[in-house]
């Protein structure tokens, strides 16, 4: 296999973006857009804008693209296929702290520092609608509804907007408080929130706005960090701040199964596969001037056979706040039979579950902390 490698191009912030469609790539140089094409790395259009640029977003249909300037409070929206399009958001004194483009690409969405207000501009209408103290929000895969949990003296509410027209369909208080975080099931029926570390709750909505399922422990143990759906929406993944993941079953909302990563392999996860990074041995004196001079090191993957393997754990101060427990992150393969899981703890350890069957399949240990899987 040969790999090709482009010219080294520049880029300020790790701002650089393909289009969902892949036909374009677009980076930016402090106050520059470059947008490109994907194959040839060809220039397309060059956009400049009054100041540093902070935050860059595609629309779904790779149409448009937008720039936020924070320090002006300003968002530039441009067109990859026509360079003399542009338009101008202006935030004014409520600031500006992220872009987002809603599900049908014609909605630009900006949020202003802490959350104080989130406000929809319309690229072909030119309307525009405030929603006052969102703390979370979140579009359904099919695009139809946007959830938000919206603050108030009097507590917390969840709010169910229609996408097309952005008006409200149903606003209720949850049985929860303190919401964390939210997210949709893949077939936008089913919407789950969860509370903060304090709090060990979570709770079901439909997309009708009724709740369907509430999991809450009178406990004084640190609570939900993470959830998620299998791309099928039959099973819910809840990790916790005591290193377990929950797996429920979406049709009666039933406890299926409880996975628990543990500190140790043994000989009770017989289909259990350990890979281990190690440093791979330099053949030659001039390999190791050449990785000593270049700052390089080789290393390769071997297959662990002895039980027990003892996994190094970062020792955990709970005194402290903040403690490093619990499920950093989770991913799932595309068909659902596999589920990717690291914990903060073990941050250069990765787990792999077989869904099919419950049972620990694989762990991968890194010589540096996993960031991305």
């Amino acid at each position: 296999m040969v790999v090709h490698f482009s010219r080294t191009l520049s880029c300020s912030n790790a701002l650089v973006q393909w289009s969902p469609n892949g036909q374009f790539m677009a980076h930016v140089t402090q106050t520059r857009l470059t947008i490109r094409h994907a194959d040839s790395l060809a220039v397309m259009a060059n956009q400049v804008v009054d100041d540093d640029i902070g935050s860059l977003c595609w629309a779904p249909d790779s149409e448009f693209l937008a720039v936020g300037v924070p320090s002006l409070g300003l968002v530039h929206v441009f067109s990859p296929f026509n360079s003399d399009w542009t338009a101008k958001i202006t935030q004014g004194a409520m600031g500006l702290s992220g872009i987002l483009f809603s599900a049908d690409s014609r909605h630009v969405l900006v949020w202003a520092p802490f959350f104080v207000s989130l406000t929809i501009w319309s690229l072909t209408s030119r309307k525009v609608k405030f929603i006052e103290h969102p703390k979370r929000f979140a579009s359904g895969p099919d695009g139809a509804l946007m959830a938000v949990v919206e603050k108030a003296q009097s507590g917390e509410s969840l709010a169910w907007y229609r996408c097309s027209d952005w008006h409200l369909v149903k606003r209720v208080a949850p049985a929860i408080g303190d919401i964390e975080d939210l997210t949709w099931s893949p077939k936008s029926d089913s919407l789950v929130v969860w509370s903060g570390s304090l709090h060990y709750a979570l709770q079901v909505f439909s997309d009708r706005g009724v709740s369907q399922f509430l999991f809450q422990k009178n406990t004084l143990e640190l609570g939900i960090q993470i959830a998620q759906f299998s791309p099928c929406g039959q099973l819910l993944h809840m990790g916790t701040c005591d290193g377990r993941i929950r797996v429920f079953n979406t049709l009666n909302w039933t406890l299926v199964d409880d996975l628990e990563l543990g500190p140790e392999i043994n000989g009770s996860h017989t289909e259990c596969v350990v890979y281990e990074e190690s440093d791979r041995p330099v053949r030659s004196v001039d390999g190791q001037v050449i990785q000593d001079l270049l700052n390089l090191k080789e290393t390769q993957v071997v297959v662990v056979k002895s039980r027990p393997v003892m996994l190094s754990e970062i020792p955990v101060d709970v005194r402290k706040p903040n403690p490093r427990i619990g499920i950093q992150a989770m991913a799932q393969s595309d068909d659902g039979f596999f589920l990717a899981v690291r914990k903060k703890s073990c941050p250069c350890v990765v787990f792999i579950w077989n869904l099919e069957e419950l049972q620990l399949r694989s762990v991968f240990v890194c010589q540096s902390p996993a960031k991305r899987f």
